[in-house]
């Protein structure tokens, strides 16, 4: 049975993938040959029963994984090491992670990292203010 999602899951999904691939160019090409490749990974957490019954999707980029959460009133993109999401999600809240590699140049990882990162800091910023 297909259901539509409640328009706040929705909202961080298309808030999510906006964010994360605004900022790809997926012309540029790695001009170093030996640039370090970088991990990618579009992650699906299959939802349970309780407060996550919608699923949840993130972003991994090496060892980090970006991700919103609800809380508070708002959606928050946050940034956990890979041991501490995959303990939360696989192990203590017992979900299944579904991963797709993305096909990106280091130099793309690298940027979509730094626009990530940046906006984590200028929400934070804002955060404060408030």
């Amino acid at each position: 049975m297909l259901r539509r999602s409640p328009s706040n899951k929705r909202s961080t999904i298309v808030q999510f993938t906006l964010l994360a691939f605004l900022y790809l160019n997926p012309s540029a090409a790695s001009s170093d040959p030996h640039a370090k490749p970088h991990a990618v990974d579009f992650l699906y957490i299959e939802s349970n029963t309780d407060g996550s019954s919608g699923g949840h999707v993130a972003l991994r980029i090496d060892d980090d994984v970006f991700h919103f959460q609800h809380e508070s009133g708002f959606n928050h993109l946050t940034r956990n090491g890979w041991s501490d999401f995959l303990r939360t999600y696989s192990e203590i809240e017992n979900r299944d992670i579904h991963s797709a590699r993305l096909d990106i140049s280091a130099p793309d990882a690298e940027r979509l990292a730094d626009r990530l990162n940046l906006a984590r800091l200028i929400q934070e910023a804002h955060l404060d203010h408030l």
